[in-house]
């Protein structure tokens, strides 16, 4: 005869009941579908991921230089020209006689201030008496005149022309002789000229050379 279930048989019974069902529901909660667990809000705290820059492309921050348009160079300022001195015709004697004298392989003479002294009074003494040669009424020479005036030189030659003009003096002095191998001596240095008009017009030139 069988025994009859006691009150605390029946208690066990709802205990392993209740338990059983509460296994369920844990199970079901833990595989719940991924849509339902909750995103993290966008107000988040977590730091962000820096971003990765692209090849060549310089980084957010980064001291790269930025690229610019270069600035039109300044033009410099044109220099003002200077007007161009025309040359005495003194000068433009000097100029002709050292263009014969860098052909013949010699140095340009300079102007002696000393030799231009002595020229241009003679020159002056020629006009002034009418008369057109190396040695004046007095008797005295180039080497006379030159001496006085103060240049003590080693060798020296003096050239006169009565031509109208400097380049046409010095072409004429080019046609042979004494004139053409005083331009051509190597050894001077230094050169005066003078020139003078007499009461008609006539020209006198005269070219020392001269060295120490």
């Amino acid at each position: 005869m069988p025994r009859p279930r006691t009150p605390l048989v029946a208690a066990c019974l709802v205990l392993l009941v209740a338990a059983g069902t509460a296994g369920l529901a844990t199970l079901d909660r833990d595989t719940a579908p991924a849509t339902e667990l909750r995103a993290v809000p966008a107000h988040s705290t977590f730091p962000e991921p820096e971003p990765t820059p692209l090849i060549g492309e310089a980084a957010s921050g980064s001291t790269a230089p930025r690229s610019s348009a270069s600035p039109s160079p300044t033009r410099p300022a044109t220099p003002t020209a200077r007007p161009t001195r025309t040359p005495s015709y003194t000068e433009r004697m000097l100029i002709a006689v050292n263009a014969e004298r860098v052909k013949a392989g010699c140095t340009p003479v300079r102007s002696n201030p000393i030799l231009t002294r002595a020229a241009q009074a003679h020159s002056d003494d020629m006009a002034t008496r009418n008369y057109f040669d190396h040695t004046n009424p007095e008797g005295l020479d180039s080497s006379d005149r030159i001496e006085a005036a103060g240049y003590d030189a080693d060798g020296n030659n003096e050239n006169l022309s009565t031509y109208a003009t400097p380049e046409s003096a010095v072409k004429s002095w080019m046609s042979g002789g004494g004139h053409r191998e005083a331009i051509h001596d190597c050894a001077h240095q230094d050169a005066g000229i003078g020139y003078a008009k007499n009461s008609e017009g006539e020209e006198f030139w005269t070219l020392d050379l001269a060295h120490r």
